[in-house]
């Protein structure tokens, strides 16, 4: 699910409830922040109550 919305609206605050369609739109990013561990590690958090860190692959990269 990718939400785009025009400057105009995301500067108002009405980003999610714009239509304009003939004005450049950008995209808006989710709320919060990423998150930087796998789902497997995300998984063992919440049912095990386990705290460690992960080293996979497929940990979401941070950006520089």
């Amino acid at each position: 699910d990718k939400k785009f919305a025009c400057q105009a609206c995301v500067k108002g605050h009405k980003s999610s409830s714009c239509n304009h369609t003939n004005r450049k739109l950008t995209k808006i990013s989710k709320k919060g922040r990423p998150p930087t561990q796998c789902i497997r590690f995300r998984e063992l958090r919440r049912t095990n109550k386990i705290h460690s860190m992960c080293m996979c692959e497929d940990q979401p990269k941070k950006k520089s």
